[in-house]
């Protein structure tokens, strides 16, 4: 129930936001004058002329900010069916190391490596959470029809309406 203060004759939650700051001094993170906090949640809604196209989420704490900008790009800018975009290699940093999806390809591991990059190899399993897990629905906009996508290393599914 975030700080479990409320705002007088409202009924208003406040929340508690700061926990997402970096209590380490001179970090992108750091408290300080003016810096808003980073926050996980961000689900995805695309929309075009016609309405919308994609909703996408994702758990992960942190990860989910990658995950779900990751899908969306897969889809819209590269093409990928929504499972296919789901399901895709990932990478994830919070300005340390990068954790780097072992599906990619040898030579995007080793171009990450020569822009001075520090890079985690990581293979995501069923007990592993390197990455966020994000869920997505596509609607076609050819016939309306809805297309999921689903996290292929957690129990997920998808329903639509």
């Amino acid at each position: 129930f975030g700080s479990g203060v409320t705002v007088p004759g409202a009924g208003v939650l406040m929340n508690n936001g700061t926990m997402w700051f970096d209590p380490e001094p001179g970090k992108p993170a750091s408290i300080a004058a003016g810096k808003r906090a980073l926050h996980a949640a961000n689900p995805g809604l695309v929309f075009d002329a016609a309405g919308p196209r994609m909703a996408v989420g994702s758990p992960g704490g942190r990860k989910v900010l990658s995950a779900v900008l990751q899908v969306i790009l897969h889809k819209l800018d590269y093409g990928m069916g929504t499972q296919e975009a789901v399901a895709a290699p990932r990478v994830h940093t919070e300005g340390g190391p990068v954790s780097a999806d072992y599906r990619l390809p040898a030579e995007v591991i080793e171009g990450l490596r020569q822009r001075g990059y520090v890079v985690n190899v990581r293979e995501e399993n069923y007990l592993s959470s390197y990455f966020g897990r994000p869920n997505a629905i596509w609607i076609d906009p050819a016939d309306n029809m809805l297309h999921s996508g689903v996290e292929p290393y957690k129990m997920s599914a998808a329903a639509g309406y």
